[in-house]
């Protein structure tokens, strides 16, 4: 019983699209010529941020508030 429980709920979210990626918000590039400069920094709208292609770190809400609040004036000001 718990097994086709189970089974169904996997079914119904998998369709919902859970478990998709998040969309990226922003990536930040940086260059430079001493060692460690270089950089490439991507925050994504499902609350992870990953540096230099590496595995996905949470954010706290406070940080992800802060995140969208700085995707939102960015893109008010590209496209003002």
């Amino acid at each position: 019983m718990w097994t086709r429980c189970a089974a169904g709920l996997a079914l119904a979210l998998a369709a919902a699209g859970c478990g998709t990626p998040s969309h990226d918000l922003f990536a930040v590039e940086r260059a430079g010529s001493i060692p460690g400069a270089k950089l490439r920094m991507i925050v994504s709208d499902g609350g992870t941020v990953t540096c230099d292609g590496g595995k996905a770190v949470s954010i706290s809400s406070e940080e992800d508030t802060a995140r969208r609040y700085t995707a939102l004036e960015a893109y008010l000001r590209q496209h003002a």
